[in-house]
């Protein structure tokens, strides 16, 4: 299982900021599903310490993973520990 390399951007989803990972929509079958696999382990990870996972768009492009927005913390650090 990969993770995905794209990067947050900073955004507001129901009027609260949050961070949003987008694939770009010109990516190979093998970063799909390391996105893919990402949400999967996203969807099942719920503990007081990590980066809460809030939704996700998977059914047009660009696809997008929307995580609880942290200041002055990098996202990449917090995907999965």
């Amino acid at each position: 299982m990969g993770i995905s390399k794209d990067t947050f951007r900073k955004a507001a989803w129901r009027g609260i900021p949050v961070a949003v990972k987008k694939l770009d929509d010109d990516l190979i079958m093998d970063q799909n599903k390391a996105f893919r696999d990402e949400l999967d382990v996203l969807q099942l990870t719920r503990h007081l310490n990590t980066v809460q996972f809030l939704g996700a768009v998977t059914q047009s492009n660009p696809m997008m993973i929307v995580k609880e927005y942290m200041p002055n913390v990098c996202h990449m650090e917090y995907v999965l520990f």
